[in-house]
């Protein structure tokens, strides 16, 4: 350690100063090269990558997992997300494009039959789950974050215990104090069911 400094944490910032400064010195310039880079051997980074991920079996879990899967998430609302999810799809449909039309040709003389099977889904469990996250998401723009799985063996809707997170509560207790006078307190009312059917819930007190 050089005798300039009194301590070692004083010539470790010390040292991080200088980083810093270098990397913003020559910002631009690293950048500018590792796009030359990339434009310049696209071809062999685009297999390099793709085998990298097929030899790479910790990757492929970690994409499958929650974290993952959140990560995901994230990508897809950013700017450059959605401008790649596009580009994915115009990609998807010029290379499949024989194949979609010849799909919509032989699904429309089945038009009913696919109405009516939409319809059968809809009235399931998971169809009905489906449609009212849907629009909670669309019309409220709440999250829908399932705390607990559904355990009631009567009628029940999804209920906000906050912005995003949900729990089933019985349909007609959730209509009693969601309506007149209860609209606007209507979490508040909510709140002593909620504890007692789940009595490890956290945060709504």
């Amino acid at each position: 350690m050089s005798y300039r400094y009194a301590t070692d944490l004083e010539y470790r910032k010390h040292i991080l100063e200088l980083n810093k400064q270098s990397y913003q010195k020559y910002k631009e310039k690293r950048l500018k090269a590792m796009k030359e880079y990339r434009i310049k051997n696209k071809d062999t980074l685009s297999i390099y990558n793709k085998e990298r991920w097929k030899n790479n079996p910790y990757e492929r879990e970690y994409n499958k997992s929650e974290r993952g899967r959140e990560r995901d998430k994230r990508h897809k609302k950013t700017e450059k997300g959605i401008l790649s999810n596009k580009k994915q799809c115009k990609k998807y449909y010029e290379k499949h494009k024989e194949q979609m039309h010849e799909y919509n040709i032989c699904r429309r003389p089945n038009k009913e039959i696919n109405l009516d099977r939409a319809r059968k889904w809809a009235k399931t469990e998971y169809g009905k789950q489906c449609r009212r996250k849907i629009a909670t998401v669309r019309d409220r723009r709440l999250g829908f974050n399932i705390l607990f799985e559904n355990q009631l063996d009567e009628q029940f809707v999804w209920h906000h215990v906050n912005e995003v997170d949900v729990v089933a509560v019985p349909r007609d207790l959730h209509e009693l104090f969601g309506r007149g006078k209860y609209v606007d307190v209507h979490r508040d009312y909510l709140v002593p069911i909620v504890v007692q059917l789940y009595p490890s819930i956290t945060g709504v007190q």
